[in-house]
């Protein structure tokens, strides 16, 4: 090929592929033009969905600060059991990350790029697997620490717990 035909070769490529960007995203935009209202449709749907969820979490935990401040709930029972879950969260996020280390510590090189086995698999999968468990219960710390403190927050200044959450959510029903 000599350099006249490759610089045509480009030139018809290049055009080739504006206009196959010219047709998808024309495509793209009637398809957005279509679809609008139902995609609106879906998003309204799901914020008054999402509202309904979060009311709900608040009212659970409206009704636990509201016990426990009663007395009808023990503090320290509560604490204590929230703390197992905080223990039990912290020993899955350290034994997997030892796990990982230990992997590592196994296969402390890669195989080379053409020997791809069973056994690199296994490993991928296990890494993987890890991760997976260290980044679950890193969210499972994370989700129990913020209802420990909002619990406690809330205990420390229960008047103005009060006002905020009637502010927000209005009177809890029953």
């Amino acid at each position: 090929m000599s350099g006249g035909d490759k610089g045509k070769h480009m030139d018809a490529t290049f055009w080739i592929g504006i206009s196959i960007g010219a047709i998808l995203s024309l495509l793209a935009s009637i398809a957005a033009n279509l679809a609008h209202s139902r995609i609106t449709g879906f998003f309204e749907k799901r914020k008054l969905v999402s509202h309904e969820e979060r009311k709900q979490r608040a009212l659970t935990q409206h009704k636990i600060v509201v016990e426990i401040h009663s007395g009808k709930r023990d503090k320290y029972l509560y604490f204590l059991h929230q703390s197992t879950g905080l223990i039990v969260a912290s020993i899955l996020v350290i034994s997997s990350l030892c796990s990982a280390i230990v992997l590592l510590a196994i296969f402390p090189t890669p195989p080379p790029p053409d020997a791809f086995g069973h056994t690199d698999l296994l490993r991928l999968l296990m890494a993987l697997l890890l991760v997976f468990l260290t980044a679950f219960g890193a969210i499972v710390l994370s989700i129990i620490t913020n209802n420990l403190k909002t619990v406690q927050s809330a205990l420390e200044d229960y008047p103005r717990y009060i006002a905020d959450f009637e502010g927000r959510w209005g009177l809890p029903e029953g």
